[in-house]
């Protein structure tokens, strides 16, 4: 991704280990990782300074520090979430790799079967918004929607083709399909039970039957 130029923000296991740049109090700088070779045996490296596990750095993250963001409108509610970001080296092969920016995704509201703590790498710069860090980690759940929705109504998974052009013609279409549909659902205010006042085809006073 690095090298393609490309950001990513990747959802990774709770005992992912980490040097974070910064203490969990997010104002006391922590040294950057270095390593050493033992005197006689160079093939045995390792860092000075100690890794961390990500579920025990939550732990240790104070409330204070905490956003809270409403990701989206559920079934039963909003979804809630409390966020923190921070820098930290990335671990590879037990040795500093690259820098990241590491996201903790505390749970408000939402399915007791999920999970309390999730987290988060990306290689997206130092000083990029805590705000888009949430929006991308956010951006999981519509993509899954649009992908089940495509397939269910439009008949994304539903073409004979050999060749790549008539593939992309197929999934173009789809696209824009889903993309008039999920327009015309939000003029239609499906939720509400009822058009949006002054959407298309709306009289601005319900219908007595």
């Amino acid at each position: 991704w690095d090298k393609a130029g490309l950001w990513y923000l990747a959802e990774v296991p709770k005992d992912t280990m980490v040097w974070p740049l910064v203490e969990a109090d997010g104002e006391t700088a922590r040294a950057r990782p270095q390593t050493w070779a033992s005197p006689g045996k160079p093939s045995r490296q390792g860092p000075v300074t100690a890794r961390v596990r990500l579920d025990q750095w939550a732990e240790a993250v104070p409330t204070t520090l905490r956003c809270r963001y409403r990701l989206l409108e559920g079934a039963k509610g909003p979804l809630l979430a409390d966020f923190v970001a921070f820098s930290a080296v990335a671990a590879r092969e037990g040795l500093p790799g690259p820098e990241v920016q590491v996201l903790l995704r505390y749970k408000v509201t939402g399915p007791d079967d999920q999970p309390k703590v999730k987290f988060y790498l990306s290689n997206a710069p130092a000083d990029t918004p805590l705000e888009e860090l949430v929006r991308v980690c956010g951006m999981r759940w519509p993509i899954e929607s649009s992908f089940e929705e495509s397939k269910s109504e439009l008949g994304m998974d539903e073409y004979e083709l050999r060749f790549w052009t008539g593939w992309h013609h197929h999934m173009t279409l789809v696209i824009l399909a889903h993309h008039f549909l999920v327009g015309l659902q939000g003029r239609l205010n499906q939720r509400e039970g009822g058009l949006k006042h002054g959407a298309p085809g709306s009289s601005g006073a319900a219908s007595a039957d």
